[in-house]
């Protein structure tokens, strides 16, 4: 049935940034095909990042990879929709930025917020401890000022089109 199906979708998970699904597919692609391919290639036993978008909800995480007996730093940039009338926590978009020594940061441009928000604009802290995340976090910092010029007029941009798209969509349900 169409509607049993979506409501399986990750967007019908409010409170989850993957369904229960969604997470095993995640870890068995890391644990299977990725792993097989870096083996393959000379590079399993080297440190790396997952980066993908899959969902409309932004995260990052370390995931535990039992083959490889090691976490992983997992980005997900997440999207801008929004699709309900209602605000979902898990909700927003955000880009993944790699520097030249692949050290890999994120910086959230949304979130859908209680009473109608979108959040600010907020660098992410880093999921690695090491001097070249620390240095890449510390740049993000210093140039994303969340209070000030485009940052700020970027998330009163976010916050009205949000509270825009949610009255069309309160139109529909």
């Amino acid at each position: 049935d169409l509607i049993a199906t979506a409501q399986r979708l990750e967007t019908h998970h409010p409170d989850a940034v993957l369904s229960p699904d969604a997470e095993r597919g995640l870890r068995h692609y890391l644990d299977g095909p990725l792993r097989t391919q870096l083996t393959e290639a000379g590079d399993g036993d080297k440190s790396f990042a997952f980066l993908f978008s899959h969902t409309p909800k932004p995260y990052q995480q370390m995931t535990k990879i039992d083959g490889w007996n090691r976490s992983v730093p997992v980005y997900n940039t997440g999207g801008w929709v929004n699709e309900q009338p209602v605000t979902q926590h898990t909700q927003g978009a955000q880009a993944i930025v790699v520097d030249d020594e692949l050290n890999v940061m994120a910086v959230e441009f949304y979130r859908q917020q209680p009473g109608g928000g979108a959040g600010a604009v907020r660098v992410r802290e880093p999921l690695v401890d090491d001097p070249g995340h620390a240095a890449l976090h510390a740049e993000l910092v210093e140039r994303v000022q969340p209070t000030v010029g485009p940052w700020a007029r970027f998330s009163a941009a976010a916050a009205h089109e949000l509270a825009h798209r949610r009255a069309l969509l309160e139109t529909l349900y």
